[in-house]
């Protein structure tokens, strides 16, 4: 046996290199900046016609280094595990944070009560949680509001999660983190505004939709929530579908937050052209913030806990 190999070795290095003091990486519970501290990891979102990729440290700040988009043939899932393992391949051992953007609903309750472990509580014992709301079959995250006992909850179809699941267990990827980038997003954009939500909210991600309209006085209570999921294609139905509910919810005026999380600065200028030629007196805002850019923005909000 050699020294590297002795057990009081082992301990002492890891003492010293505090690896002794992080939790397990597979821990759900735990921040990814705890569990990954001074190592890489490889982002990745899952679209249904490409897929997004991203090198993600955790140092002393975190640092997201874009790696750039892989189209796809099909939404098919021998595609998707096709480029998966070659992903795999290409980053051998490297652990994963893996985003989705279909099969999610959004409401909002005021039956989620404050507590300090309610992340943990909700990845542990999510019908505790959410009381009648819970439903079996989901699974669950949520924002809760500042200063009003509310809180928006996303729940999750189980059937999607676990397909996803076995596609990146079967193509040798090291997932430590499945999450939908619209309720990633969401939170995301909640933490920058520490909640309050200054103005009516569009979020628009691959699949989903999730507009927030916003009470004007000065509380900025959480009203009004409308959202769409579609079925992961790429058809012209879908495409349809999404764009029409856009269409309906937009208010008449005023000002709008909008977040694309789409594949190019283009498509989100596309969005925001669209949504300017549709309500011509309402003005468009995006978040502030150095994450500004729907390229790098969903892979911040993926790792901001």
């Amino acid at each position: 046996m050699s020294l590297l190999e002795d057990p009081f070795v082992v301990q002492l290095v890891n003492l010293l290199t505090l690896r002794a003091f992080r939790p397990d990486a597979f821990d759900m519970t735990a921040p990814l900046r705890m569990r990954f501290a001074r190592q890489r990891l490889i982002g990745i979102v899952i679209y249904p016609n490409c897929i997004k990729l991203a090198k993600l440290h955790f140092g002393s700040t975190v640092h997201v280094e874009m790696v750039g988009t892989i189209n796809r043939e099909g939404p098919s899932d021998n595609e998707l595990m096709r480029i998966l393992s070659n992903i795999a391949k290409e980053n051998p051992g490297v652990p994963a944070v893996v985003a989705y953007n279909h099969g999610f609903n959004a409401v909002k309750s005021f039956t989620v009560k404050r507590s300090e472990n309610l992340f943990a509580l909700l990845k542990e014992n999510p019908q505790r949680v959410m009381g009648d709301d819970f439903e079996a079959g989901h699974s669950y995250s949520l924002v809760q509001h500042p200063t009003r006992e509310s809180s928006i909850v996303f729940s999750y179809e189980q059937t999607v999660i676990t397909a996803l699941e076995r596609i990146l267990e079967q193509s040798g990827i090291i997932c430590v983190r499945l999450q939908h980038s619209i309720g990633s997003l969401f939170a995301e954009v909640v933490e920058t505004y520490k909640g309050i939500i200054p103005h009516n909210m569009l979020i628009i991600s691959g699949c989903s939709v999730l507009y927030l309209e916003v009470d004007v006085r000065s509380d900025h209570e959480w009203m009004l929530l409308r959202n769409r999921s579609e079925n992961p294609t790429t058809g012209a139905v879908e495409i349809k579908r999404q764009r029409n509910l856009v269409e309906q919810i937009l208010p008449k005026e005023g000002e709008l937050i909008l977040v694309v999380d789409q594949q190019g600065a283009d498509e989100h200028l596309g969005w925001e052209a669209r949504i300017k030629e549709l309500r011509p007196k309402l003005t468009v805002k995006t978040p502030p913030g150095k994450n500004e850019t729907p390229v790098n923005r969903v892979f911040h909000a993926l790792i901001r806990d």
